[in-house]
């Protein structure tokens, strides 16, 4: 293991690599990039020139890569891309992060569709390109004529995003409640937390989605009553084109009949 690297290790793994470097002033951005990250355009990160496009190495700092900017903390997984368009503008472009700190932080989930974030979530991008995000403790609000701002995810609710249908929509499952199995499947690896904080960060999940389950069944049924509601107009629009038709070919034969003098059927 190289020297800095040993030293590291025995810094607390909750602090910014910001703090690592700070301490470490003489080791250049492409001593930290063959362990830690690569920016493009090179340096741009640390010189906080935006866009700058950030990817975390494999096998980097164990198992994860901790950065701060402004009001944001986040914890990337290896190999994870991450578009900085600004200092609170993000856009994950592969890869899985933890927001564990997140105050007005504007995260694009696809060129139609950006949230406003405030508070603790996790987000991971599929390899189909699209989005899935979870809201582990805090607010969220959509910022796109795509999707109704009552779509927002509630406490302890997660949905995947995709790219546009044919008819100019946002592609996106239904909400429903954390599947607290693949979540702790992809937040262990990269939380950087010892058991026990490990433990009480659970612990605190866990007490603020208790209610998720009640909440998951109200929206549920106003799902269900939006489509249903949604099928009787577009039944109730479909039988008044009919009739529209209808009059108009009853309107045509008359004139028709009315033109050459001819007798009503």
């Amino acid at each position: 293991m190289k020297p800095f690297l040993k030293i590291f290790n025995k810094i607390n793994r909750n602090k910014s690599v910001f703090i690592f470097l700070s301490f470490f002033p003489i080791f250049s951005l492409a001593a930290v990039s063959s362990d830690g990250f690569v920016d493009s355009p090179a340096g741009c990160f640390l010189k906080e020139k935006y866009p700058c496009k950030l990817r975390v190495a494999s096998g980097s700092f164990a198992g994860h890569l901790t950065i701060s900017r402004e009001r944001q903390s986040f914890n990337l997984s290896p190999d994870t891309s991450v578009l900085f368009t600004s200092a609170t503008q993000i856009e994950v472009m592969e890869g899985s992060l933890w927001i564990k700190d997140s105050q007005q932080l504007t995260l694009i989930l696809s060129p139609r569709l950006k949230v406003e974030l405030n508070g603790q979530f996790f987000m991971e991008r599929k390899k189909d390109h699209s989005a899935v995000l979870q809201n582990l403790n805090g607010e969220i609000k959509f910022h796109s004529p795509a999707v109704d701002p009552s779509e927002a995810l509630p406490l302890g609710f997660e949905n995947w995003y995709g790219g546009l249908t044919t008819s100019g929509k946002i592609q996106r499952g239904i909400i429903r409640p954390i599947q607290t199995s693949q979540f702790l499947k992809n937040w262990i690896p990269i939380c950087g937390l010892a058991s026990a904080e490990m433990k009480k960060q659970l612990k605190s999940y866990r007490q603020s989605w208790i209610d998720t389950t009640e909440i998951a069944s109200e929206m549920y049924q106003a799902v269900v009553e939006r489509q249903l509601a949604s099928q009787a107009e577009k039944q109730q629009r479909s039988s008044q084109r009919r009739q529209l038709v209808k009059k108009d070919e009853q309107n045509f034969r008359r004139l028709y009949r009315e033109k050459n003098n001819l007798p009503e059927n």
